[in-house]
């Protein structure tokens, strides 16, 4: 089942985001620095959204995107305190991390100089708990997979670009990592058009992608999601 995300979901998506997004900018902010973001965007956050999926009593894949990643950025600026007290609990709990969450807060602060895309949404977040992916590492489907023929990611992509279609949005951006085939196979198979692939995050390089919303919607309205 999709439903729209609640502040009370906050501290379950920030748990699937650390065990399935192990690459992702935020997680080197650390993991109270995710719960707050969540909680922060959830409870107060117009401009952003999140839909969870949930089987079995449990959130096994979420969606975060941003309608206007304009005003998501105006938002954080707000959040900003309480974002901050969370930056100091991550480093006390863990502080080796402390050099990496000062990367991550730097790039955060450069992002927009980085990206030369005027798309005005933004997705910041997709993640399927490993074991409700459509396929394993060895190619086998996984039994979620194989009994219901439900592929999560895909739901919870269609539900977002519906959501921003009734916001009147008609784009929205996506950053992945440029080394990772399964997610640049994913939005390249969704419709999204690559802009740029040289983005370097940490030194590693990062794909750009610009998805039309209704293109998103035909084509995963047309596989019957």
């Amino acid at each position: 089942m999709i439903r729209r995300a609640t502040r009370g979901d906050a501290g379950n998506i920030a748990d699937l985001h650390a065990l399935a997004l192990r690459g992702s900018i935020f997680l080197e902010l650390g993991r109270p620095f995710l719960e707050q973001f969540y909680y922060g965007t959830l409870a107060d956050a117009d401009d952003v959204f999140s839909y969870v999926y949930e089987q079995d009593g449990r959130i096994v894949g979420f969606v975060t995107m941003a309608a206007s990643h304009e005003l998501f950025y105006r938002h954080i600026m707000k959040d900003l305190p309480q974002l901050l007290v969370s930056l100091a609990r991550s480093a006390i709990a863990s502080p080796s991390s402390v050099a990496s969450m000062a990367k991550a807060a730097f790039f955060m602060t450069k992002k927009e100089r980085l990206i030369r895309c005027d798309a005005k949404g933004e997705l910041l977040q997709i993640a399927v708990h490993p074991d409700y992916r459509a396929r394993l590492e060895n190619g086998e489907p996984t039994p979620f997979f194989r009994d219901t023929g439900v592929k999560v990611a895909e739901a919870l992509f269609f539900n977002a670009a519906m959501e921003l279609r009734k916001r009147g949005v008609r784009d929205f951006r996506i950053m992945t990592g440029g080394e990772n085939v399964v997610s640049n196979k994913f939005y390249s198979r969704l419709g999204c058009r690559k802009v740029a692939d040289n983005i370097q995050v940490f030194g590693k390089p990062t794909s750009l992608y610009r998805c039309d919303v209704e293109d998103a919607i035909g084509l995963l309205d047309h596989t019957g999601i």
